[in-house]
């Protein structure tokens, strides 16, 4: 298993006011291609997200390794439970 790379969101705001620089200036923001789209709009707030791609932490990748094993036993005695069922039902 591989580390991978993963989206965190840096910043959320939403407020009635303007989004100054002020709100963001604690950011090492870089300048990324923009994207638009249409009809995306919204009268009455403002709203800015902030997301970075980053290789997940040593902690977030122990976490995720640990989630799958329990996932994978989880599954597997599942399987068996349902195995042990069919079995029964179709010896008689």
């Amino acid at each position: 298993m591989k580390k991978k790379i993963i989206s965190k969101l840096i910043l959320e705001e939403h407020k009635r006011d303007q989004i100054k620089w002020k709100d963001i200036k604690h950011l090492d923001l870089q300048d990324e291609e923009p994207f638009y789209s249409e009809n995306n709009s919204h009268d009455g707030y403002y709203y800015v997200s902030v997301r970075r791609l980053m290789l997940e932490t040593d902690e977030e990748f122990e976490e995720r390794k640990k989630h799958y094993k329990e996932l994978t036993e989880r599954s597997k005695e599942e399987r068996y439970k349902s195995y042990l069922k069919l079995k029964q039902e179709f010896e008689k």
